[in-house]
């Protein structure tokens, strides 16, 4: 019989060449405060991700490589690292690929957000436990059109455990929005660390 899992991981390894896109940026570094290994990821081709991980790290030898090169790196990671945590602003297709290999070494999802704009609206839908939630989209809606400085330098509080989750959501008006994507932020960390 054919499960769910099955069919979700046949069906990433058949279509990786469509899922694979180029200019990904990945970069490995160290939550300060908790001393874990952080797993950063960011679709460099949109312009919000390009500030978030420019504010993570300004060493960009790992940009323009494609989410297809990163499954060995995530896999080595939750590996090597099982206190560790993932994060990242990517495209929603992106973070469901990570996220599905992610769940296959005990690594789930703590904190979500999606980050659209509709003409000068910019709206964020944050899902996580009920006060960090809160406080979150407060401080993104506080940072108007530099949330995502807001959230490179502040990866490290957001939610790392596994508890029950809101959806709480903030709009705001900011102008030049042209050009800008539709972008979710995520982060996991392994159930043992709940």
């Amino acid at each position: 019989m054919l499960t769910r899992r099955t069919f979700i991981k046949s069906a990433l390894a058949s279509n990786v060449a469509l899922l694979a896109t180029p200019s990904h940026a990945l970069q490995l570094a160290l939550d300060n405060n908790q001393d874990k290994p952080l797993l950063v990821f960011a679709d460099e081709r949109a312009l919000n991700a390009k500030e978030f991980i420019s504010q993570v790290n300004d060493q960009k030898e790992n940009l323009d490589l494609d989410i297809g090169q990163h499954f060995d790196v995530l896999t080595k990671f939750c590996k090597e690292s099982p206190h560790g945590h993932i994060a990242g602003l990517t495209r929603d297709s992106d973070f469901f690929v990570l996220e599905q290999l992610a769940k296959d070494h005990g690594f789930y999802v703590n904190y979500s957000a999606t980050h659209s704009y509709d003409g000068q609206t910019l709206t964020h839908e944050i899902t996580a436990p009920k006060e960090p939630a809160n406080l979150i989209a407060t401080a993104l809606k506080n940072a108007a059109d530099q949330w995502p400085n807001w959230l490179a330098k502040n990866m490290h509080s957001l939610p790392q455990s596994h508890q029950a989750m809101i959806t709480t959501k903030r709009q705001l008006t900011v102008p030049n929005t042209q050009q800008h994507n539709f972008l979710v932020s995520w982060s996991l960390s392994a159930s043992q660390n709940s």
